[in-house]
This record gives structure tokens, C-alpha cells and sequence, in this order.
């Protein structure tokens, strides 16, 4: 049943972009990994990749169909080359999987301050919802001599690896806190639900917002 609903919230997405947003010259290629595992699966996809941009969108979310679209808006015009969307982990307390590097580790960012916050630097975060520039992978492969989300010690999985490599070459990451995508197995928990009964009061990390 959750695949089934990330079927249908991928065809919207996919329609809505051919029917209302692309231009007539322009086509939103859909694909997905076959192979084992999330490391082997994304970078199968970079692999696989057509266009200046990939999109990749992990099958356990349900999304808004103007959810590419929304992420394109402010990835473009502010000429970024990562960008992710919110979600929050499954488990309680369902913190938002954004992160900024500190003291050597990535911390989890708690809060940003009001929802008005378009965007915000991060150092980090979750890969289920990850719009990446082509010329970042094709850095990455040519200054490591590997795929971008193989295990970059001492991280082993594929989302913290992937961002240390930005980290490490230098790219600025980004999250958009107010577009959102939702794991399927938690039911009502977004950023306002997490505000609302989780953060706690006066988490607001050192971190620099943007209001665009």
C-alpha cells in the first residue's frame, strides 16, 4: 500500500509538471533504481541521469504533485546546486533530518524560527527528498575517483556520505523548510506537527535563515 501511494503521488507529480510547468522544449524523465540498497539505488540513478538536474525521491513519501516544481523555483533562481525538502524522521520525536556540521559532527537542527524562512543553509541532510545539480556528481566522481553516494569513511551511509563530499569540495546545501514531503507509515506529523509537540523551547540552533 505504500509503494502503491508513492506510485500515485509520483504520476501526479510527473503530469502536473508536462500539463503546467515545463516548457514545450522540456520533459521530466522518470526512472527508478533496481538495484539493492540505498547507496547502490541512488547512485544508479546518477548513473542513469538525463538533464542538468536529478530529482531523487525516496518510496516510503507522499508528496504534493507541484512538489518539483516548488523546489525548481528557488534551486534556479538562486542558482543552487543541492537542495532538499523537509521531512522528519518515523520515529518519535520525528526530528526534521537536517543537520549542520559542528565541533566535527553533524548536529541535528531543531528549529530555524517562523515558517516565513524559504531557505536554509545546512551542512546535511536526510536524501529522500534530493534535487542535485549534474555538474556536483560529476565533481565529486572526478575528485574522488568514486560514486557520490558511496561510503565516504568515516560515514556509512549514503545521505551523510554524499554530503561530506559537498563539505569537503565545498558546496553550499540547502533545505526549503517550507516544502514538504511526509513519510507514509506517520500519519499528520509535518514541520507544524513537530513544532507544535516536539521541538523544544528555545532550540534555535546558531544558524543563518534566509527569508526569500
Amino acid at each position: 500500500m505504500v509503494f502503491e501511494q508513492f506510485s500515485w503521488s509520483m504520476i501526479q507529480l510527473v503530469a502536473m509538471s508536462h500539463e503546467y510547468f515545463l516548457a514545450p522544449d522540456t520533459y521530466v524523465h522518470l526512472d527508478r533504481a533496481i538495484g539493492s540498497g540505498q547507496a547502490t539505488g541512488r547512485n544508479e540513478l546518477v548513473a542513469k541521469m538525463q538533464g542538468e538536474w536529478l530529482l531523487q525521491l525516496d518510496t516510503d513519501h507522499d508528496f504534493e504533485p507541484d512538489l518539483a516544481f516548488r523546489l525548481l523555483q528557488p534551486f534556479e533562481n538562486c542558482h543552487l546546486d543541492v537542495l532538499v525538502g523537509y521531512y522528519g524522521y518515523k520515529q518519535e520525536p520525528h526530528n526534521p533530518v537536517l543537520y549542520k556540521y559542528m565541533d566535527g559532527k553533524y548536529r541535528n537542527i531543531l528549529d530555524w524560527g517562523g515558517s516565513e524562512v524559504k531557505l536554509l543553509p545546512i551542512d546535511a541532510a536526510g536524501g529522500g527528498c534530493l534535487l542535485v545539480r549534474a555538474s556536483v556528481f560529476k565533481r565529486m566522481r572526478e575528485h574522488f575517483g568514486v560514486m557520490p553516494f558511496d561510503p565516504c569513511p568515516p560515514f556509512h551511509t549514503d545521505d551523510f556520505s554524499f554530503f561530506e563530499r559537498c563539505r569537503l569540495l565545498g558546496i553550499k546545501c540547502w533545505a526549503a523548510p517550507n516544502i514538504e514531503c511526509k513519510h507514509l507509515a506517520v500519519k499528520g506529523y509535518g514541520l507544524s506537527d513537530f513544532r507544535r509537540e516536539f521541538a523544544p523551547a528555545g532550540s534555535v540552533s546558531e544558524v543563518q535563515a534566509v527569508v526569500a
